[in-house]
């Protein structure tokens, strides 16, 4: 186990073994995250050039940024899974309609949807995106700042950043990096404006986060209601996930485990699916751990460890905090510490999973009389997830 291979490691090395450590492991080790939208260019050009040549290579260069401009401008775009469809967008909760520039209809289901960027939009959300799939939710607030009303002519285009906005702030909120009550109420103003957005789903999700987070459980539910009645069993799946989540938080993983289940019965195929059932595993080993059977949680989260791609950081930041949770129950604290441990030096860019994180650690290190480490886990915890669920209850 993870603890004796780091046993007798002083407490000011902690960090650096488990970095060594991971380094020594490719199940361990996280790869750069690739973001889905990347801009490359060059700069300069090589060699002499006469002058004419370079007016000439300049004119060409400026009609062809024309062009590109104007093709650009003429159809909407909508980025799937699998394709790239240009065309005049028509948008509701569940489906997409193109009116592409042959004259046909396609209709995109919204769960196949990874952006739709809109003819006239300002070229800043380009870069919104971008940093939203990276995970810089700050960063797009601060380039969604930038964006006067007044470029914001098309009603798609103004949906588009009110949806940014909320989310990132939503995002940040659930990190404790933000006010979730603020937060929830520009999420709840999205929902009530623009109710045939295409993010109205993901919209609904967020909501009932949100309430998760303040405690509000049975409010919660009617909203991962609503995603639960989408027409795709991949979304069915994500809503049953959400409310094992949340009886998790509520104090009540006999139910939860109700909910996983359902989850990992389904046969439904596909990489969303996919994505659903592994969480759905998590879910169910921490209600496992949480109803006196630890053992078998903790076998099955070293499996998922195990297979997990190593630039899955959001996912292994889960499971290393479900592993932890799992050996405290089977009163092995030190091995749950290196498991938190993980989290803290590799997945602190997960926030939500770090603060979970910081919060066990304080707790397992006072357990082992490390007094000076817990209150370093504390103050850290409070400077910077001062508003979420894990800094409230290490206060209570």
């Amino acid at each position: 186990m993870l603890g004796r291979a780091m046993g007798g490691c002083r407490t000011a090395c902690w960090r650096a073994i488990i970095t060594k450590q991971a380094a020594e492991s490719a199940a361990w080790q996280p790869k750069a995250v690739h973001a889905r939208w990347r801009v490359t260019g060059r700069v300069g050009l090589v060699g002499h050039q006469s002058e004419e040549s370079t007016v000439k290579h300049k004119a060409i260069c400026g009609m062809a940024l024309w062009l590109a401009a104007v093709a650009v401008q003429a159809d909407d775009v909508v980025k799937t899974l699998k394709t790239t469809i240009p065309g005049r967008v028509t948008l509701s909760p569940t489906e997409v309609t193109v009116e592409t520039p042959a004259a046909t209809i396609e209709r995109v289901p919204v769960n196949e949807i990874e952006w739709i960027a809109f003819e006239g939009e300002p070229l800043e959300m380009k870069t919104v995106r971008s940093e939203v799939a990276k995970g810089l939710y700050e960063a797009a607030l601060k380039t969604l700042e930038k964006l006067k009303p007044e470029r914001l002519t098309r009603p798609e285009v103004r949906q588009e950043v009110e949806f940014y906005r909320a989310y990132c702030t939503a995002r940040l909120a659930l990190a404790g990096s933000g006010e979730i009550v603020p937060a929830g109420k520009l999420m709840t103003a999205f929902v009530r404006d623009y109710p045939q957005s295409h993010h109205t789903l993901e919209a609904y999700q967020m909501v009932g986060d949100l309430l998760v987070a303040m405690g509000e459980y049975a409010r919660a539910r009617p909203y991962y209601e609503k995603v639960a009645a989408a027409p795709w069993p991949d979304y069915k799946m994500r809503a049953s996930v959400c409310v094992g989540q949340a009886l998790l938080a509520e104090d009540k993983p006999a139910e939860a485990l109700k909910y996983f289940d359902a989850v990992l019965q389904q046969k439904v195929e596909g990489s969303l699916a996919d994505a659903q059932r592994r969480l759905a595993i998590l879910g169910k080993a921490r209600c496992l751990a949480e109803t006196g059977q630890a053992a078998v949680a903790i076998k099955a989260l070293e499996t998922q460890i195990a297979r997990a791609p190593a630039d899955d950081v959001g996912y292994l930041a889960q499971a290393y905090n479900a592993l932890g949770v799992a050996l405290l129950k089977d009163n092995r604290p030190r091995e749950a510490m290196f498991a938190f441990l993980h989290v803290d030096a590799l997945y602190s860019a997960n926030r939500e999973a770090h603060a979970e994180a910081l919060y066990h650690l304080a707790r397992v290190c006072r357990e082992l009389r490390k007094l000076d480490r817990a209150r370093e886990f504390e103050t850290t915890l409070k400077e910077q997830y001062a508003e979420s669920r894990w800094n409230r209850q290490a206060t209570q």
